[in-house]
Order: structure tokens, then sequence, then C-alpha cells
């Protein structure tokens, strides 16, 4: 008797909620970061937890008028919590996440290769997402869009742009991105890195993660102490805020 085919799980798509309220209405300022300060840490006025927001701000343009962006949470890639259009900007609810990778590379230590393996896992792993499920193409991977938790968990944000971009036939130039971030990590690779960043040019983020190269990741957690170090070393200019429209706070 032959096995009858199972279908593949059907993917449940959610809608990011957005609004046309005062983020003032929903949300306390803490710390404005950056030189422009459009990065702003805020607390729910609606939570009692007391958890950590981060609010980026953007001038508004026409397609983000009456946007519907969809989203499915994903281990490596940061989550919207809502969305808010008012007094001409946007306003981008994320979780907040620790440091950058830039933040990383400043450090006086070198980078070894089972970390830049485990930072490639966990890129690919949310590049994959990005292509194959949302139908998104981030095109700004940087070492400022690659982000880090406390305990090392490795996302990507900074995807603004990329929530009212159709997916183009040129997906291939998010891996491209990422190896020239890769390529910047380190001076001296092995054989198997070498044949790695040569994969970069033509393979898809899926054929990637078969790589023999990133066999040698350890896991996320092995970049704790990175982040750690880089969160008591790194020098974000920043002010306290009083208000999270008003570009002057």
């Amino acid at each position: 008797m032959s096995a009858v085919a199972q279908k593949p799980p059907q993917t449940t798509y959610s809608e990011v909620p957005f609004s046309y309220k005062n983020p003032n209405k929903s949300y306390a300022p803490i710390l404005a970061l950056g030189e422009e300060r459009n990065l702003i840490l805020v607390t729910s006025k609606d939570e009692t937890s007391g958890k950590i927001f981060a609010i980026k701000r953007l001038l508004s343009f026409s397609q983000a008028r009456n946007p519907q962006i969809r989203q499915v949470p994903h281990e490596n890639v940061v989550t919207i919590r809502e969305m808010m259009l008012h007094e001409n900007f946007i306003f981008i609810v994320y979780e907040k996440m620790r440091i950058c990778l830039a933040d990383i590379i400043a450090l006086p230590i070198e980078i070894d290769e089972h970390h830049v393996a485990t930072i490639c896992t966990e890129v690919l792993k949310g590049l994959q997402h990005m292509h194959e499920v949302l139908n998104l193409r981030h095109g700004a991977i940087t070492r400022t869009s690659i982000l880090f938790s406390e305990d090392g968990v490795v996302k990507i944000g900074n995807f603004d742009q990329a929530l009212w971009r159709e997916i183009h036939s040129d997906t291939a130039s998010d891996i491209k991105a990422l190896q020239t971030v890769v390529q910047s990590l380190r001076l001296v690779w092995s054989e198997n890195a070498h044949v790695f960043l040569r994969d970069m040019c033509e393979k898809s983020a899926r054929a990637l993660l078969k790589s023999n190269f990133l066999a040698q990741s350890p896991g996320p957690r092995s970049l704790e102490p990175h982040v750690l170090f880089a969160t008591i070393t790194a020098n974000m200019p920043w002010r306290f805020c009083r208000t999270i429209v008003s570009k002057s706070a």
C-alpha cells in the first residue's frame, strides 16, 4: 500500500497593524539614538511588563498611505509590532535588538571563522525566509542591518523600504551584499571559506545553507561574549527624550 503524500503546511500570514494615531498616545519614549535621533527606545503605555521596543521614524511617501504589510514571524528576522502614519512621518515599531555587526567589527578582537559561519548561517536563514516566504528582497544588507540580541541571536533588520518593494529576479543582490560584508570580517580564510565566498556569487540562500563551511558553526550562543563586549564599548550618540513625534526631541 503506497503512502499518501502529505501536503506541506500552509504558511499563515498576519498583517502588520496600521493606524493614523499619534505614537505618543501608545508609547512612552526613553532614549533617542543616533545623529538624526530617528531611532527611539520606548515602552508601551498599554503594558505593565516594562518591555522595551524600538521605533524608527521615516519620512512618509505615497506607498505608505494605505499599506498592507504581511509578515510571518521568523527567528532571524526582526518582528514588526505595528506601524503608524502621523504628521507626514511613518513610525515603525520593532522588537528591540542589542547591537549590530558594525559594533562587533569595531572590537579590538579577531572574529574567528566559526563565528563568521554562525553569523552567515543565521542571516542566510533570514534571507531565505524573506525571499521564499515573504516574497521580499531586502535590498540593504550591511553591517548595520545585521542585528544581535543579548544572547547572540542574529536577526535581519533595517528592511523598511523592502516592505514596499516587490521581489525581483535579482534576489542574488542580497547574497552579494552579504558576501561583501563577510569579506570584510577577516583577512585570512581557509579553503572551505574561499569556496563558500565563491559560491555566494551564484547560489541562493537555500543552497548556501548546505555549505561545508557553515557546518563549523557552534550556534548563536557562541556570540554572547562578542555581544556583551560590544554593548559595553559601543558609543552610539543618544539623549533622553520626552516625545516621539517631534524631531527636535
